[in-house]
């Protein structure tokens, strides 16, 4: 079968072609389901999964199942946002069109409909952001340690220990890179 010049085959026309690309388990209570790439494989988890709508391109999966769904475009101001657990939900009974304000409530768990997995899972990893103390600055500026090995015993990315040490982060709490600053600032 031959296709149209520029057709993106992995491209979806409607809720039902969403559907055709989702495995739903018959045991799952809540009725989820379980949204695959093109090709068959699970979404990879932690990243956002942009779904190829067919007429207006690459577009968040939320947000192309809220409007497939719906059939028109996402209100202005307004965000989808999956309702449930699962990372990879397309089930659009479980996306909500949210303004920015009420999707950050959901996010910290504080809406009466978020269940309790989810909200501990949250607050675990808001715990996980949390601000350095003085003493774990001193360690990561003065250890001879690599990044990759104080981010493993601080409990944050390496990313972050570069940023310490680079001084492009908590610059305010080390005074060379004050002084440094000044110095610039007076030349």
């Amino acid at each position: 079968m031959a296709h149209a010049h520029g057709a993106y085959l992995g491209s979806v026309r409607s809720i039902a072609d969403v559907r055709l690309r989702c495995v739903v388990d018959a045991a799952d209570a809540r009725g989820c389901w379980h949204l695959r790439t093109a090709h068959g494989r699970a979404l990879p988890r932690g990243k956002a999964y942009r779904l190829w709508v067919h007429g207006r391109g690459a577009i968040s999966a939320p947000r192309a199942v809220w409007e497939l769904d719906r059939g028109m475009s996402m209100p202005r101001g307004r965000r989808a946002v999956r309702m449930c657990e699962s990372y990879d939900c397309g089930n659009p009974a479980h996306i909500k069109a949210l303004t920015h304000s009420e999707a950050q409530r959901h996010i910290v768990g504080t809406q009466e409909d978020m269940t309790a997995p989810r909200r501990a899972q949250l607050l675990t990893l808001h715990r996980a952001r949390r601000r350095f103390t003085e003493e774990q600055l001193r360690l990561i500026r003065q250890s001879p340690a690599s990044s990759a090995a104080l981010a493993r015993e601080l409990g944050c990315s390496a990313t972050t220990v570069a940023s310490v040490r680079a001084g492009r982060s908590y610059r305010d709490s080390w005074a060379p890179a004050a002084s440094l600053r000044l110095m610039r600032v007076a030349a």
